[in-house]
């Protein structure tokens, strides 16, 4: 990140810069907020708008930081789906080959995430873009840096090969769906429904 930082050429006056400088070390330390202070969301019938945070959405942010497997059994319009392409955005920008790639059960739910991504990253302003956009088409979008946030529909082979920073799967189960899940405390292993994940302590 210094090195981005340090190859930037903004400005002569020197206040400014090192202010500027400042606000990019902030971002990238938090980007709860990055998004509260830069992010715009379009709002239909209003234009892009600020992006406020709920507090159930900031929690969410705070578990994508510090958990590296997470589900969310959620109702729809919760502004979820806005949330993690600005968590995407910022990863793209402030770490160098943040590779996100985006599978759901059908192509046009993948590339809608994928273009909240470019949405995000379009409107945040131009100094805080360390990166710039290299790539960009329907499926993916890739900056200077070698980050990329990438679509594609669920397939037996889906992701494979990939190197990724982060992988989201989005709208692939039901609460109905089963998987096996192995409990933390007493090692047993059960199938149960995704569902069962929220209701049962023993499994959380």
């Amino acid at each position: 990140m210094s090195e981005q930082i340090q190859n930037i050429e903004l400005t002569e006056d020197q206040e400014l810069k090192q202010t500027i400088f400042r606000e990019i070390a902030k971002c990238s330390k938090s980007y709860e907020y990055c998004l509260l202070k830069y992010g715009k969301i379009p709002i239909p019938g209003k234009g892009n708008m600020p992006f406020i945070l709920r507090e159930y959405q900031k929690k969410c942010l705070k578990v994508f930081e510090d958990k590296e497997d997470v589900i969310i059994l959620k109702s729809r319009q919760l502004g979820l789906s806005t949330l993690v392409a600005g968590f995407i955005a910022c990863g793209m920008i402030f770490e160098e080959n943040y590779n996100a790639l985006v599978i759901a059960t059908k192509k046009t739910t993948a590339i809608n995430l994928v273009k909240k991504v470019k949405v995000a990253l379009n409107k945040f302003p131009s100094w805080l873009m360390t990166e710039k956009i290299r790539k960009d088409n329907e499926m993916s979008v890739e900056l200077t840096n070698g980050s990329f946030v990438k679509a594609v529909p669920s397939s037996g082979d889906a992701g494979r090969s990939e190197s990724l920073s982060l992988l989201v799967l989005d709208e692939c189960l039901t609460y109905d769906n089963k998987i096996k899940i192995k409990n933390k405390n007493t090692g047993e292993i059960k199938e149960v429904n995704i569902g069962e994940l929220y209701l049962n302590n023993y499994y959380k």
